[in-house]
């Protein structure tokens, strides 16, 4: 993989430099809808009333744009990104027992319930190929391409409740997250997947909004067949300066 992530910078260099007369540099950012993707043997973890849900995140960064004709171009960006998780679930049960003092049946209630959240921040470089369409004064495209991206912080935080008959009880839990590839860890730093997307150019302004879906598996421990994959929805705007322009 480091392989893979030098040969597409040294890519990223030669067509720069081939380039420089007609590229476009830029600043990027917006909102992300982030979610982690839990399952077992390739089927989605879910047990009982556990549920996955998508928290908020944000990117911000540089970028380019690397045109080889009127329509086509290569748009590599490095990017500050964050993402992550909730998790909720909650169990009940009730039961029937008798009273020893009174002999009579009492009906007791047991409930827990936890919450979660991961919050993860990266390092990231996607590189997408756009086709480009002439609509009037505006362009419309799309686009599609790999990311590399590699963990630098991350939070845990959690939350478990219980009650029942005897009383109630609550725990906070807060930790960094621990990355690397033994069983004691809890994510792998680098993370890599697929990009695909929609937008429109109006002068120096583009305005896109693209999925990415991760491909590697970043749960720390890989011997059995779980695994944790990112999943990010993708609202983004980038102003350009540059020689290169709106045709």
């Amino acid at each position: 993989m480091k392989t893979y992530i030098k040969i597409i910078l040294l890519t990223l260099i030669f067509i720069s430099a081939y380039n420089s007369n007609a590229q476009k540099f830029g600043i990027i950012g917006g909102g992300d809808l982030t979610k982690m993707s839990f399952s077992e043997n390739g089927s989605t973890s879910s047990y009982g009333s556990s549920k996955y849900k998508h928290t908020l995140g944000h990117h911000i960064g540089i970028t380019m744009d690397i045109p080889f004709s009127e329509r086509l171009s290569l748009q590599p960006s490095l990017l500050y990104s964050t993402k992550g998780v909730k998790h909720e679930s909650s169990y009940s049960q009730s039961y029937s027992s008798i009273d020893i003092n009174t002999g009579n049946v009492v009906e007791s209630t047991y409930r827990s319930e936890s919450s979660s959240k991961i919050k993860t921040s990266y390092l990231e470089l996607p590189v997408n190929l756009k086709l480009s369409f002439s609509v009037g004064e505006i362009k419309v495209f799309g686009a599609f391409g790999p990311y590399v991206a590699w963990g630098i912080s991350g939070s845990f935080k959690g939350e478990n409740s219980f009650a029942g008959p005897y009383g109630s009880n609550t725990e906070k839990i807060e930790d960094d997250i621990d990355w690397g590839t033994s069983s004691n860890d809890m994510l792998r730093r680098l993370d890599y997947g697929i990009g695909y997307g929609v937008g429109v150019e109006i002068s120096s302004f583009q305005i896109g909004a693209s999925y990415n879906q991760g491909l590697a598996n970043i749960n720390s421990y890989q011997k059995g067949e779980y695994s944790i994959k990112n999943k990010v929805i993708r609202l983004s705007v980038a102003y350009f300066i540059g020689k290169g322009k709106t045709k």
